[in-house]
């Protein structure tokens, strides 16, 4: 509805976390500071719940440590805004109203401007983009039904809020590391108010 779409109605209403819901995902499994997690995040402003797939930053920074962490966290925001700067200028998409499009041509548009606007970069950085193998193909056996008791469970995962907390000391503590190994051992002191795991 009108005037109702805000980041939070907006994210309640979408399928954002369909995939992962119904085990349609690929495995998003990744360490950091010792720790495994298993699905990817977003990044978020602070108007976003705390759920474990959305990093928030730090509202008020009270160490150093936070405060790299809130300015990484910016950084990365920045660089996602700007690669939707070059959908609207280099391919006209996400530039003029939207509503009346067909959801599924949108969808497919979008992403594969992202794709492309990607390959770019890979290209001119002169990376290598990772080869395809057959094993990513979903068995949809395997597909979770909405309303299972697994079903119900990957919710409750994704809305773990010590989780979310968890992920975003774990994230800070790998920010400062990253900076103490470039040489810069006054940057980063303990945090005295470290998160107590709640796994």
């Amino acid at each position: 509805m009108a005037g109702s779409t805000n980041d939070l109605n907006v994210l309640q209403a979408s399928p954002l976390f369909n995939n992962i819901l119904q085990g349609k995902a690929p495995d998003m499994s990744y360490v950091v500071n010792g720790n495994e997690y298993t699905c990817g995040y977003y990044l978020g402003d602070g108007i976003y719940t705390e759920y474990a797939t959305i990093v928030k930053s730090y509202s008020f920074p009270a160490n150093e440590k936070r405060k790299l962490f809130k300015l990484a966290h910016e950084a990365a925001q920045k660089d996602v805004e700007r690669a939707f700067g070059v959908l609207k200028q280099k391919w006209h998409i996400i530039k003029h109203l939207t509503r009346k499009w067909d959801w599924a041509k949108l969808t497919t548009m979008l992403t594969a401007c992202v794709i492309l606007h990607n390959m770019i970069i890979v290209e001119e950085e002169g990376k290598f983009i990772c080869s395809y193998t057959g094993n990513d193909i979903l068995n949809p056996a395997a597909v979770i039904q909405v309303g299972s008791p697994t079903y119900f469970s990957k919710v409750l995962k994704i809305q773990n809020r010590g989780t979310h907390h968890n992920l975003r000391h774990d994230l800070t503590e790998h920010i400062c590391g990253r900076q103490l190994h470039g040489g810069n051992d006054d940057e980063c002191e303990e945090d005295e108010g470290d998160v107590t795991r709640r796994m």
